[in-house]
Protein backbone atom coordinates (compact mmCIF):
# COMPACT_ATOMS: atom_id res chain seq x y z
CA UNK A 1 0.00 0.00 0.00
CA UNK A 2 0.55 3.65 -0.57
CA UNK A 3 3.36 2.24 -3.05
CA UNK A 4 3.54 4.34 -7.13
CA UNK A 5 3.46 1.79 -9.36
CA UNK A 6 6.22 2.27 -12.31
CA UNK A 7 4.40 0.27 -14.92
CA UNK A 8 1.11 -1.23 -15.70
CA UNK A 9 3.07 -4.73 -15.50
CA UNK A 10 3.67 -4.25 -11.81
CA UNK A 11 0.12 -2.57 -11.02
CA UNK A 12 -1.53 -5.86 -12.76
CA UNK A 13 0.28 -8.00 -10.64
CA UNK A 14 -0.32 -6.05 -7.51
CA UNK A 15 -4.34 -6.83 -8.29
CA UNK A 16 -3.53 -10.45 -9.51
CA UNK A 17 -2.48 -10.86 -6.03
CA UNK A 18 -5.27 -9.09 -4.21
CA UNK A 19 -7.63 -11.06 -5.90
CA UNK A 20 -5.91 -14.35 -5.30
CA UNK A 21 -5.74 -13.39 -1.69
CA UNK A 22 -9.23 -13.41 -1.50
CA UNK A 23 -10.62 -9.58 -1.60
CA UNK A 24 -12.74 -10.58 -4.31
CA UNK A 25 -14.29 -13.48 -2.19
CA UNK A 26 -14.76 -11.61 0.88
CA UNK A 27 -16.92 -8.78 -1.47
CA UNK A 28 -14.56 -5.87 -0.61
CA UNK A 29 -14.48 -3.07 -4.06
CA UNK A 30 -11.76 -2.13 -6.03
CA UNK A 31 -12.83 1.60 -7.48
CA UNK A 32 -11.25 3.58 -10.11
CA UNK A 33 -11.89 7.40 -9.70
CA UNK A 34 -10.85 10.07 -12.33
CA UNK A 35 -9.46 12.59 -10.37
CA UNK A 36 -8.26 14.40 -13.49
CA UNK A 37 -6.83 14.01 -16.86
CA UNK A 38 -3.04 13.29 -15.26
CA UNK A 39 -3.72 10.66 -13.07
CA UNK A 40 -5.84 8.21 -11.81
CA UNK A 41 -6.14 6.50 -8.50
CA UNK A 42 -7.43 3.19 -7.14
CA UNK A 43 -9.36 2.59 -3.75
CA UNK A 44 -8.44 -0.49 -2.24
CA UNK A 45 -11.31 -0.24 1.17
CA UNK A 46 -9.43 -1.79 4.47
CA UNK A 47 -12.43 -3.78 5.96
CA UNK A 48 -10.77 -3.66 9.31
CA UNK A 49 -9.93 0.15 9.70
CA UNK A 50 -12.30 1.24 7.13
CA UNK A 51 -9.77 3.81 6.00
CA UNK A 52 -9.46 4.13 2.19
CA UNK A 53 -5.98 4.13 0.88
CA UNK A 54 -4.72 5.35 -2.70
CA UNK A 55 -2.42 4.32 -4.95
CA UNK A 56 -1.87 6.47 -7.83
CA UNK A 57 -1.59 4.81 -11.51
CA UNK A 58 0.62 7.07 -14.24
CA UNK A 59 -1.62 8.59 -16.69
CA UNK A 60 0.29 7.87 -20.07
CA UNK A 61 -1.28 4.14 -19.05
CA UNK A 62 -4.62 5.42 -18.97
CA UNK A 63 -5.66 2.65 -21.98
CA UNK A 64 -5.34 -0.02 -19.81
CA UNK A 65 -6.98 1.32 -16.67
CA UNK A 66 -10.17 2.00 -18.70
CA UNK A 67 -9.96 -1.79 -20.03
CA UNK A 68 -10.62 -2.95 -16.14
CA UNK A 69 -14.43 -3.95 -15.76
CA UNK A 70 -15.67 -2.41 -12.63
CA UNK A 71 -18.18 -4.61 -10.84
CA UNK A 72 -21.72 -3.70 -12.42
CA UNK A 73 -24.10 -0.89 -10.39
CA UNK A 74 -27.02 -3.45 -9.34
CA UNK A 75 -30.24 -2.12 -10.31
CA UNK A 76 -32.88 -2.32 -7.78
CA UNK A 77 -35.80 -1.68 -10.40
CA UNK A 78 -34.48 -5.29 -12.13
CA UNK A 79 -34.02 -9.04 -10.65
CA UNK A 80 -33.18 -11.93 -12.07
CA UNK A 81 -34.75 -16.01 -12.81
CA UNK A 82 -32.02 -18.08 -13.81
CA UNK A 83 -29.86 -16.43 -16.44
CA UNK A 84 -32.30 -13.98 -17.11
CA UNK A 85 -32.66 -10.34 -15.82
CA UNK A 86 -35.52 -9.20 -15.76
CA UNK A 87 -36.99 -5.47 -15.50
CA UNK A 88 -39.52 -4.65 -12.74
CA UNK A 89 -41.24 -2.13 -14.39
CA UNK A 90 -41.61 -4.02 -17.20
CA UNK A 91 -42.94 -6.55 -15.03
CA UNK A 92 -45.72 -4.56 -13.33
CA UNK A 93 -46.87 -3.15 -16.91
CA UNK A 94 -47.36 -6.48 -18.22
CA UNK A 95 -49.56 -7.90 -15.01
CA UNK A 96 -51.19 -4.46 -15.24
CA UNK A 97 -51.94 -4.93 -19.02
CA UNK A 98 -52.98 -8.80 -18.54
CA UNK A 99 -55.70 -7.27 -15.19
CA UNK A 100 -57.34 -4.73 -17.79
CA UNK A 101 -57.93 -7.40 -20.23
CA UNK A 102 -59.09 -9.77 -17.81
CA UNK A 103 -61.77 -7.18 -16.55
CA UNK A 104 -62.67 -6.15 -19.86
CA UNK A 105 -63.36 -9.84 -20.91
CA UNK A 106 -65.67 -9.68 -16.99
CA UNK A 107 -67.57 -6.73 -18.22
CA UNK A 108 -68.46 -8.28 -21.33
CA UNK A 109 -69.68 -11.32 -20.33
CA UNK A 110 -71.35 -9.81 -17.38
CA UNK A 111 -72.72 -7.22 -19.82
CA UNK A 112 -73.93 -10.57 -22.20
CA UNK A 113 -75.73 -11.99 -19.42
CA UNK A 114 -77.48 -9.17 -18.36
CA UNK A 115 -78.80 -8.71 -21.86
CA UNK A 116 -80.02 -12.66 -21.12
CA UNK A 117 -81.47 -12.32 -18.03
CA UNK A 118 -83.28 -9.04 -18.85
CA UNK A 119 -84.64 -11.05 -22.01
CA UNK A 120 -85.64 -14.18 -20.00
CA UNK A 121 -88.03 -12.01 -17.35
CA UNK A 122 -89.03 -9.58 -19.89
CA UNK A 123 -92.86 -9.57 -20.22
CA UNK A 124 -94.07 -12.04 -22.29
CA UNK A 125 -97.22 -10.76 -24.82
CA UNK A 126 -100.30 -12.68 -23.99
CA UNK A 127 -103.45 -12.00 -25.76
CA UNK A 128 -106.18 -12.20 -23.51
CA UNK A 129 -110.18 -11.72 -23.30
CA UNK A 130 -112.53 -10.50 -20.64
CA UNK A 131 -115.13 -13.36 -19.98
CA UNK A 132 -117.30 -12.83 -16.94
CA UNK A 133 -115.13 -11.92 -14.49
CA UNK A 134 -112.43 -13.64 -15.32
CA UNK A 135 -109.45 -12.46 -18.29
CA UNK A 136 -109.23 -15.45 -20.40
CA UNK A 137 -105.90 -16.08 -22.30
CA UNK A 138 -107.28 -16.88 -26.50
CA UNK A 139 -104.60 -19.11 -27.22
CA UNK A 140 -103.51 -22.45 -25.64
CA UNK A 141 -100.22 -22.22 -23.14
CA UNK A 142 -97.52 -23.49 -25.23
CA UNK A 143 -94.54 -22.52 -22.41
CA UNK A 144 -91.82 -25.18 -22.15
CA UNK A 145 -90.81 -23.67 -18.15
CA UNK A 146 -91.80 -23.69 -14.78
CA UNK A 147 -92.66 -19.61 -14.08
CA UNK A 148 -89.53 -20.22 -11.85
CA UNK A 149 -87.24 -21.10 -14.91
CA UNK A 150 -87.58 -24.50 -14.65
CA UNK A 151 -87.19 -26.71 -17.68
CA UNK A 152 -90.66 -29.29 -17.80
CA UNK A 153 -89.15 -32.67 -19.10
CA UNK A 154 -90.17 -33.26 -23.10
CA UNK A 155 -91.42 -36.53 -23.57
CA UNK A 156 -91.34 -37.83 -27.26
CA UNK A 157 -91.54 -41.58 -27.18
CA UNK A 158 -94.39 -43.62 -25.43
CA UNK A 159 -92.04 -45.23 -23.52
CA UNK A 160 -90.81 -41.53 -22.17
CA UNK A 161 -94.46 -40.50 -21.88
CA UNK A 162 -95.63 -43.45 -19.34
CA UNK A 163 -92.21 -43.17 -17.60
CA UNK A 164 -93.37 -39.63 -16.80
CA UNK A 165 -96.88 -40.74 -15.64
CA UNK A 166 -95.79 -43.67 -13.79
CA UNK A 167 -93.20 -40.94 -11.49
CA UNK A 168 -95.66 -38.08 -11.76
CA UNK A 169 -93.24 -36.68 -13.35
CA UNK A 170 -94.72 -33.19 -15.38
CA UNK A 171 -94.22 -33.41 -19.04
CA UNK A 172 -95.16 -31.70 -22.15
CA UNK A 173 -94.96 -32.74 -25.89
CA UNK A 174 -95.70 -31.47 -29.25
CA UNK A 175 -98.69 -33.39 -31.01
CA UNK A 176 -97.32 -36.10 -32.68
CA UNK A 177 -93.75 -34.98 -31.84
CA UNK A 178 -94.23 -31.80 -34.64
CA UNK A 179 -92.88 -28.37 -33.14
CA UNK A 180 -95.03 -26.81 -36.61
CA UNK A 181 -98.16 -27.48 -35.00
CA UNK A 182 -97.57 -25.43 -31.76
CA UNK A 183 -98.16 -21.90 -33.69
CA UNK A 184 -101.89 -22.96 -34.02
CA UNK A 185 -102.79 -25.37 -31.38
CA UNK A 186 -99.77 -24.84 -28.49
CA UNK A 187 -98.37 -27.50 -26.28
CA UNK A 188 -100.11 -30.52 -24.28
CA UNK A 189 -99.09 -31.48 -20.78
CA UNK A 190 -99.58 -33.88 -18.58
CA UNK A 191 -102.04 -33.20 -15.08
CA UNK A 192 -99.02 -33.01 -13.00
CA UNK A 193 -96.98 -30.41 -15.15
CA UNK A 194 -100.60 -28.54 -14.24
CA UNK A 195 -100.51 -29.14 -10.81
CA UNK A 196 -96.98 -28.17 -10.17
CA UNK A 197 -96.06 -25.90 -7.50
CA UNK A 198 -93.59 -24.01 -9.78
CA UNK A 199 -96.51 -22.53 -11.83
CA UNK A 200 -97.46 -23.92 -15.36
CA UNK A 201 -98.85 -20.47 -15.94
CA UNK A 202 -97.13 -16.80 -16.65
CA UNK A 203 -96.46 -14.69 -13.59
CA UNK A 204 -100.05 -13.15 -12.56
CA UNK A 205 -101.86 -16.15 -14.47
CA UNK A 206 -103.33 -19.35 -13.02
CA UNK A 207 -104.49 -22.63 -14.42
CA UNK A 208 -108.35 -22.55 -13.91
CA UNK A 209 -109.88 -24.84 -11.48
CA UNK A 210 -113.42 -26.91 -11.95
CA UNK A 211 -115.37 -23.88 -10.41
CA UNK A 212 -113.88 -21.19 -12.85
CA UNK A 213 -114.20 -23.42 -15.71
CA UNK A 214 -118.25 -24.04 -14.62
CA UNK A 215 -118.67 -20.02 -14.35
CA UNK A 216 -117.04 -19.18 -18.04
CA UNK A 217 -119.80 -22.45 -19.10
CA UNK A 218 -122.57 -20.44 -17.32
CA UNK A 219 -121.71 -17.19 -18.60
CA UNK A 220 -122.19 -17.90 -22.37
CA UNK A 221 -125.69 -19.92 -21.76
CA UNK A 222 -124.83 -22.99 -20.40
CA UNK A 223 -122.96 -25.95 -21.45
CA UNK A 224 -125.62 -27.02 -23.91
CA UNK A 225 -124.75 -23.67 -26.15
CA UNK A 226 -121.17 -22.96 -24.77
CA UNK A 227 -119.47 -25.07 -27.32
CA UNK A 228 -120.30 -23.35 -30.20
CA UNK A 229 -119.31 -19.67 -28.39
CA UNK A 230 -116.13 -20.99 -27.24
CA UNK A 231 -114.86 -22.92 -30.40
CA UNK A 232 -112.97 -20.77 -33.12
CA UNK A 233 -114.61 -19.76 -36.53
CA UNK A 234 -111.28 -22.24 -38.26
CA UNK A 235 -109.19 -25.73 -37.96
CA UNK A 236 -112.27 -27.72 -36.92
CA UNK A 237 -113.32 -30.68 -39.29
CA UNK A 238 -116.30 -31.43 -41.05
CA UNK A 239 -117.68 -27.84 -40.78
CA UNK A 240 -117.53 -28.30 -37.11
CA UNK A 241 -116.26 -24.37 -36.72
CA UNK A 242 -117.98 -22.31 -34.11
CA UNK A 243 -119.55 -18.48 -34.03
CA UNK A 244 -116.15 -17.82 -31.14
CA UNK A 245 -118.72 -15.39 -30.38
CA UNK A 246 -116.90 -15.72 -26.65
CA UNK A 247 -113.47 -14.31 -28.16
CA UNK A 248 -112.25 -17.57 -26.69
CA UNK A 249 -110.50 -18.81 -30.19
CA UNK A 250 -111.13 -22.66 -29.07
CA UNK A 251 -108.44 -24.51 -30.78
CA UNK A 252 -109.23 -28.51 -31.87
CA UNK A 253 -105.48 -29.65 -30.76
CA UNK A 254 -106.45 -32.90 -29.87
CA UNK A 255 -105.31 -35.18 -27.39
CA UNK A 256 -102.24 -37.81 -26.07
CA UNK A 257 -103.81 -40.55 -24.05
CA UNK A 258 -101.90 -42.55 -21.02
CA UNK A 259 -99.93 -44.87 -23.46
CA UNK A 260 -98.39 -42.03 -25.45
CA UNK A 261 -100.63 -42.34 -28.58
CA UNK A 262 -101.57 -39.08 -30.31
CA UNK A 263 -105.78 -38.37 -31.53
CA UNK A 264 -108.24 -36.13 -32.67
CA UNK A 265 -106.58 -33.01 -33.76
CA UNK A 266 -108.85 -31.00 -35.68
CA UNK A 267 -111.75 -33.01 -34.05
CA UNK A 268 -111.51 -32.09 -30.22
CA UNK A 269 -110.42 -29.16 -28.14
CA UNK A 270 -109.52 -30.90 -24.59
CA UNK A 271 -108.21 -28.33 -21.43
CA UNK A 272 -107.48 -29.22 -18.38
CA UNK A 273 -108.54 -27.53 -14.87
CA UNK A 274 -106.26 -27.95 -11.79
CA UNK A 275 -109.10 -29.97 -10.46
CA UNK A 276 -109.00 -33.52 -9.33
CA UNK A 277 -111.35 -36.45 -8.65
CA UNK A 278 -108.80 -38.47 -6.79
CA UNK A 279 -105.06 -39.67 -7.31
CA UNK A 280 -105.30 -40.62 -10.85
CA UNK A 281 -107.63 -38.67 -12.41
CA UNK A 282 -108.14 -34.78 -13.00
CA UNK A 283 -111.21 -32.76 -14.65
CA UNK A 284 -110.99 -31.64 -17.90
CA UNK A 285 -113.17 -30.16 -20.70
CA UNK A 286 -113.96 -31.27 -23.99
CA UNK A 287 -115.84 -29.67 -26.85
CA UNK A 288 -116.19 -31.32 -30.22
CA UNK A 289 -116.59 -30.86 -33.93
CA UNK A 290 -120.29 -32.49 -34.15
CA UNK A 291 -121.67 -30.50 -31.83
CA UNK A 292 -121.94 -26.86 -29.72
CA UNK A 293 -121.88 -28.66 -26.47
CA UNK A 294 -119.19 -28.64 -23.63
CA UNK A 295 -118.30 -31.84 -21.56
CA UNK A 296 -116.56 -32.23 -18.27
CA UNK A 297 -115.12 -35.39 -17.97
CA UNK A 298 -112.91 -37.17 -15.84
CA UNK A 299 -109.08 -38.00 -17.47
CA UNK A 300 -106.55 -39.65 -16.77
CA UNK A 301 -103.84 -37.57 -14.92
CA UNK A 302 -101.21 -39.04 -17.56
CA UNK A 303 -103.24 -37.52 -20.51
CA UNK A 304 -101.45 -34.91 -22.36
CA UNK A 305 -104.29 -32.14 -22.79
CA UNK A 306 -104.37 -28.08 -23.84
CA UNK A 307 -103.87 -25.69 -21.43
CA UNK A 308 -105.97 -21.96 -20.61
CA UNK A 309 -104.71 -19.87 -18.22
CA UNK A 310 -106.77 -16.98 -16.49
CA UNK A 311 -106.59 -13.93 -14.29
CA UNK A 312 -108.91 -11.92 -11.91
Amino acid sequence: KKDRFQSCSEWKIRLKELYESGLKKNEETLIVRNNSKSDQTIHFPDKKTNNKDETLIPADKESDINSIVLPEKKNSNSFKIGNKKLNLPFIVSIIAVFILITLGIYYILGRNNDTADSIAVSPIEIKEIRIGRHNWTVENLNTTTFQNGDPIIEAKSNDEWEKAAQNKQPAWCYYNNDSSSNKKYGILYNWYAVYDSRGLAPNGWHIPNEMEWNELIDSLGGPDIAGNKLKSQTLWNDNGNGNNESGFSGMPGGYRNESGVFSSLGFNGIWWSSSSTNDQSGIAYFIYNSNSLIFKENKLKSNGLSVRCIKY
